[in-house]
């Protein structure tokens, strides 16, 4: 009996150890399995960043290769007289300059008003502007302008300093340009609102509408910039509601450009 008992015994432990062993090989084994799934998932993860940052990367390099094209035609066509300053980021991007030049050439303006000021105010004089009245609200930067006019010989544009004010406008507050130092504007041929800042303030450009549009002359030109963010493609709806008699046309520029043109010329 006490032979067999220990072999019980013997043969229990063994069991246990085995069991055990199995245990530990099948725990070992799912580990494993869900190691290498977890490096699966992280397999595609760096596969799909490697897809998008290669798009990204290819966007980039069509957007700057188109930058580049519009700038170098720009400077084909316009006798500059000195260097434009940097464009894109916050000052308009080549693509922008470039149909502002077209628009002017087709349309001859006799007054264009510019809402901000910098490389558009000497593109717009360069395209063939005949008088240009460029609003700031930045007094810094207007001076910036009156050395880039002085740089370029030109001196056809007014520069007018309106700091940005507390507004009421149709029972609503913007802070937008001082209007008081607008009042004598009247018939403007072309309209280029690239101002205030709007990049923390979608309605921040609205008020051009209800100060600016009763002053617009019968055939006006209305070129809108930065359109590929939410207000000012609104903005450009409203002007489209205001004026039936002018077809809206938004052009994929690197920032959105919004066009407002007479129907019948």
């Amino acid at each position: 009996m006490p032979t067999d008992a220990s072999s019980l015994i013997l043969v229990t432990v063994l069991i246990l150890i085995l069991v055990s062993t199995l245990v530990n090989i099948w725990e070992t084994r799912r580990k494993g399995i869900s190691l290498l799934n977890s490096n699966k998932k992280i397999i595609k993860t760096i596969k799909d960043s490697e897809v998008n940052i290669a798009k990204a990367i290819e966007k980039i390099g069509k957007q700057d290769f188109r930058q580049l094209e519009a700038l170098v035609s720009l400077h084909d066509m316009l006798d500059l007289k000195a260097a434009l300053p940097p464009t894109r980021g916050w000052a308009a991007s080549p693509d922008l300059l470039l149909t502002l030049t077209s628009l002017v050439r087709k349309h001859k303006p006799k007054l264009v008003v510019e809402l901000g000021s910098g490389a558009s105010t000497i593109v717009l004089s360069r395209a063939g502007a005949v008088e240009i009245v460029a609003i700031e609200h930045d007094l810094d930067y207007l001076k910036s302008t009156q050395e880039l006019l002085l740089e370029h010989q030109v001196s056809n544009v007014q520069l007018i300093h309106a700091p940005l004010i507390q507004k009421e406008i149709l029972e609503e507050s913007f802070m937008w340009y001082d209007s008081s130092k607008l009042q004598e504007l009247k018939e403007i041929d072309f309209l280029f609102i690239d101002g205030p800042p709007g990049s923390k303030d979608d309605a921040a450009r609205f008020p051009a509408l209800p100060v600016l549009g009763s002053k617009l002359s019968k055939n006006a030109v209305v070129v809108i910039d930065d359109t590929k963010r939410s207000g000012e493609k609104v903005l450009a709806e409203s002007f489209a509601n205001a004026l039936p008699n002018h077809k809206l046309r938004f052009l994929d520029h690197e920032k959105g450009t919004a066009i407002l043109e007479p129907r019948y010329l």
